[in-house]
């Protein structure tokens, strides 16, 4: 009997989520004035021991737990029932569980009659439901199958899957009646590949969460009161911006620090939905219904991925599970095994495939083929009459062996009728339209120092930096190290500071995993970033200037058609206000060596000192004088051996400010006490006709001269990314290719000598 047989009124359906809808439907159609309930095995489970963040939280709170191990903790409670175990474990746990009690939440099941489909009811079900009257029925298929497809490589596999979908489709099967069952996400990008080659629409299902979308980001890392009306303000994606909310709003009465693991782990399980294609192939579960009119692909019918294999590694060891009554790993391959086989055996229009190997492994035909006995057919030829894209494909791989390992395959012979422009290639940028960039940057544009200087050494770099993200940034040792030193050195010179607490609130707030070799360096470290501090305090005792800004993030509004805005963080500025004018010194700290010359700002390059200047205008100071502008050398580890200094004394000269100086006595005299033979700055002296030839000097004129330019390469940047100008055009400075230099698409772009732009070649090249 079916189970719509079993449906009358007040009947609960227990049914896999799965195919819920297909169910509804068919209810609705059959049995359109029985009221009937549905819910998952999982959900009716749930019913009876229900928890919300509450529990969660208190569970991570009281006993210090990690969100995932709270959760642990709480899904298993519900198979637990007063009494004493033969397991500590188990004791434990439902001690724990009598604890949170209070935070649970129960139902009864009030159905008359209840009816189980597509399920296998354990002893631990029965006992929840023993007062109640189940019915269990479940498909029993007749049809006979006596064949399964073997394929060397996953890619003759969905080869041969979509030529019979082609085939199909021309003898008029409508796409709809199409489906792969039980495929796994290995397979979705060469399913979603060979969709295209072939023309053949698939329904590839979205993995994508909230976590991994530029808002669920926003949100995580600026969790604050204040977070959600920053959103509404930034962002247009309605949609992503109410699931935020909801998830904001389950948390509002708590602490927001506190709850950070639990609203990343709702963040992280928000699927966002694609939409579904309306004619499309769809990939279905073993546990989806099939009709006879529907055309039926498994795909990867591989030991170990059909039937799935379970192993005794659960929460619940499987003598526990027996005490539990539940399932063991061995009951559950054995139910596995005939859910698959009844599945098999119910469908009318059946193709069964499997691979060899793929890129990573070797296989093995499924178990299930011991009890099946299908025939196994081998070596099935393409007929390759369903597309011409994917034809020209595998000629151009056939000629790849041909010419590069002298073998040749038959496919040579049966697609001779292409002509390919073969091994020509052009790697030359095809231009975006301008609609279609401007959608994609959502009207909004974020340019700074880094970005700019990618665009100038090469727009392509650019392209797929900083408007494809191609390269991912991954958070290093390195990177932390910086970053370490920068924040303690923020806070170093303020009058509260503690050193120790500022560098362990940094290292508690991290989320890199240092490992024993890093955690020793780390600590070797401190005992160099206190020099460092120390020796910035004895060159503060050789200044004028009184005052200081640190961190300051300036933003500069470069609006055009869109919103575009240049934005910088300086990591010092000291100062001094007197005489109706500020004088002011800009320092910014680095950890490496990078390189302090001006001149090439013409070019759009090494901008970062002059980009300083340029930003410092925005500062709110009156009538301000640049008295310099310079780097300071952080973590420097290449001393200069000199027998005429101490080794104390060379690292304290490494920490000397690197850069440009006012050559305005008035101004110098009021900023660095020690400018005739400089303590604070490097190289800077005087001599009886003057500067030193090593010192670094520029005047009022020049810097007002810099800033201008640096202003024209940024407008000029901004209007050529937003005309989508990204051509491949590495710069050679001086016969060095700087474009390509640490590029990470370098084998990308496939750049030819042709597109390298020559700049540079001038000696006497100035800011002028």
């Amino acid at each position: 009997m079916k189970y719509l047989d079993y449906l009358t009124d007040n009947t609960l359906l227990v049914v896999p989520n799965d195919i819920k809808e297909d169910i509804i439907l068919e209810v609705t159609e059959e049995k359109p004035l029985v009221n009937i309930k549905y819910i998952s095995l999982e959900n009716l489970r749930r019913s009876f021991f229900e928890y919300d963040e509450k529990a969660i939280y208190y569970l991570m709170k009281h006993y210090n737990l990690k969100y995932e191990v709270a959760l642990i903790y709480l899904d298993n409670m519900l198979y637990l029932k007063k009494k004493s175990y033969d397991s500590e474990k188990l004791n434990n746990l439902l001690k724990l569980k009598v604890e949170v009690k209070n935070l649970i939440k129960t139902r009864k099941i009030n159905f008359d009659n209840i009816v189980v489909y597509g399920y296998d009811l354990s002893n631990f079900d029965l006992e929840l439901l023993k007062d109640k009257k189940i019915t269990m029925v479940k498909d029993k298929g007749s049809y006979i199958h006596n064949c399964v497809y073997e394929f060397k490589t996953i890619n003759e596999e969905v080869e041969f899957v979509f030529d019979k979908i082609a085939e199909l489709i021309k003898q008029g099967i409508g796409i709809n009646k199409i489906k792969l069952m039980g495929v796994t996400n290995s397979y979705y990008s060469i399913l979603k590949r060979m969709g295209y080659f072939y023309n053949i629409p698939i329904s590839i299902p979205n993995d994508i969460n909230l976590y991994q979308t530029t808002i669920g980001k926003y949100f995580i890392d600026n969790l604050s009161d204040t977070v959600i009306d920053e959103i509404k303000e930034k962002f247009t994606n309605q949609d992503i911006i109410n699931k935020v909310i909801d998830i904001y709003n389950k948390y509002i009465e708590y602490d927001i620090n506190d709850i950070k693991d639990l609203i990343i782990y709702d963040l992280k399980h928000t699927k966002i939905k694609n939409k579904e294609l309306k004619n499309s192939v769809k990939l279905i579960s073993f546990d989806s219904k099939v009709s006879d009119d529907d055309y039926v692909f498994i795909l990867g019918f591989n030991y170990g991925s059909i039937p799935v294999i379970y192993k005794d590694e659960d929460f619940f060891n499987d003598e526990e599970k027996k005490l539990l009554g539940l399932f063991t790993s061995q009951e559950l391959n054995k139910l596995e095994k005939m859910k698959i086989i009844d599945k098999i055996n119910s469908i009318k229009n059946l193709y069964i495939t499997y691979k060899l190997q793929d890129n990573k492994e070797k296989y093995l035909i499924s178990n299930l083929n011991e009890e099946l006995n299908l025939k196994i057919i081998k070596d099935y030829k393409s007929s390759f009459n369903h597309s011409d894209l994917y034809n020209q494909i595998v000629l151009s791989s056939s000629l790849d062996k041909l010419i590069k390992y002298g073998v040749k395959d038959e496919n040579l012979v049966y697609l001779n009728n292409y002509d390919l422009n073969y091994r020509k290639y052009d790697n030359k940028y095809n231009k975006i339209e301008n609609e279609d960039l401007l959608k994609y940057l959502n009207d909004n544009l974020l340019l700074s120092y880094s970005s700019i200087d990618n665009y100038y050494k090469c727009s392509f770099r650019y392209y797929l930096n900083n408007i494809l993200k191609v390269n991912k940034f991954e958070e290093t040792y390195q990177t932390v190290l910086g970053s370490l030193f920068h924040y303690v050195l923020s806070k170093a010179f303020t009058d509260d500071f503690d050193f120790e607490k500022e560098y362990q609130t940094f290292l508690d707030n991290q989320k890199y995993q240092f490992n024993n070799k890093e955690i020793f360096f780390i600590e070797k470290l401190k005992n160099e970033l206190k020099f460092i501090i120390d020796t910035i305090k004895k060159q503060y005792q050789n200044l004028n200037l009184n005052q200081a800004l640190y961190e300051q993030k300036i933003f500069i509004d470069k609006s055009t058609s869109i919103k575009v805005t240049f934005m910088g963080i300086i990591d010092k500025i000291l100062y001094k206000e007197e005489d109706n004018q500020t004088i002011l010194c800009i320092i910014d700290y680095k950890t490496g060596n990078p390189i302090l010359d001006i001149d090439n700002t013409k070019y759009g390059l090494e901008m970062q000192l002059p980009i300083y200047l340029y930003l410092s205008k925005e500062l709110k100071f009156k009538n301000i004088k640049i008295a310099g502008f310079y780097l300071q050398k952080i973590l420097n580890n290449e001393i200069n051996k000199d027998n005429n200094h101490s080794y104390l004394e060379l690292k304290e000269n490494n920490l000397k400010l690197q850069g440009y100086t006012n050559d305005d006595l008035n101004i110098l005299e009021k900023f660095d006490k020690t400018y005739e033979n400089s303590q604070v700055i490097k190289s800077l002296k005087t001599t009886s006709n003057g500067f030193s030839h090593y010192s670094k000097m520029i005047n009022d004129e020049e810097i007002g001269k810099l800033i201008e330019i640096v202003d024209e390469k940024i407008n000029f940047a901004r209007d050529n990314i937003l005309n989508g100008s990204f051509d491949i055009n590495p710069k050679r400075l001086d016969g060095e290719n700087i474009g390509c230099l640490y590029c990470p698409f370098i084998d990308i772009c496939y750049r030819q000598e042709k597109d390298i732009v020559d700049i540079g070649g001038d000696d006497n090249a100035s800011v002028d």
